[in-house]
């Protein structure tokens, strides 16, 4: 169960949220207020793993609320809510979740919360990664646009500081989002970072030589980083049958 918070001073957009959040079973709603510095207290005395946060607020900017409330609870996941595109590099300079734009419609409601779940149920101890959804979404633009990316497509992933390219048989998709936040969306035994600025699917590789990798779809070669040797040669020798 994923237990969520609204913070907005606009009470409309508030109830807005709420009914989307009524359709979705595994979200609870814990607290919705227009007040967010009653939040921070509320984050210091109970748990919660998302907020749906308005960006422009009279006393304190969504911006700097996402500071404040990571000092008290560092992995919680945000959800910026405005009426205004111009803020989402900043917002994902933040490493937010996703990113909506009023008026809000229940399909993209829905797309942020997907990205939601994956990342919350690999926090879960108990949880195997196997059992992920085979497909994310990721936020392709300032606009509202998600693209759906499924596992079985990807060729491989290359990080380019704040965005990734994401590369399939068919396109190219860039997304707004870091290269360490999309390996932990990703299922481990699926995927490996082999380079400070490359993901690579297990399936797709064909051969290694020294520190390079050859790829299956693409003919593509990826050099193995220093950081990232020793853990995938440790890999290698637990799916070697000597």
């Amino acid at each position: 169960m994923i237990k969520c918070i609204i913070i907005d001073d606009e009470p409309d957009a508030i109830h807005v949220l709420k009914k989307y959040i009524e359709e979705v079973p595994d979200i609870q709603l814990v607290n919705s207020t227009t007040k967010p510095m009653e939040i921070l207290d509320h984050l210091k005395l109970h748990d919660a793993d998302l907020i749906f946060l308005d960006i422009e607020m009279p006393l304190i900017s969504g911006i700097n609320f996402i500071k404040l409330a990571r000092q008290i609870r560092p992995g919680i996941q945000i959800i910026l809510t405005t009426a205004y595109s111009q803020y989402a590099v900043q917002g994902f300079d933040h490493e937010v979740t996703d990113y909506l734009l009023k008026p809000i419609s229940i399909e993209r409601f829905l797309q942020a919360i997907q990205r939601v779940r994956i990342p919350t149920k690999l926090h879960d101890p108990v949880s195997d990664d196997k059992d992920l959804p085979a497909f994310f979404f990721i936020s392709a633009g300032a606009k509202g646009k998600s693209v759906k990316i499924r596992f079985d497509e990807i060729h491989y992933i290359e990080g380019m500081q704040r965005y990734v390219a994401i590369y399939t048989a068919s396109e190219r998709v860039v997304g707004i989002l870091t290269l360490q936040k999309l390996e932990k969306l990703l299922p481990k035994h699926k995927f490996r970072r082999v380079h400070r600025s490359y993901i690579i699917p297990v399936d797709q590789i064909k051969s290694i030589d020294g520190n390079r990798i050859y790829l299956h779809s693409t003919h593509t070669v990826i050099d193995i980083g220093v950081t990232y040797r020793e853990d995938f040669m440790n890999f290698l020798k637990d799916n070697s049958p000597v």
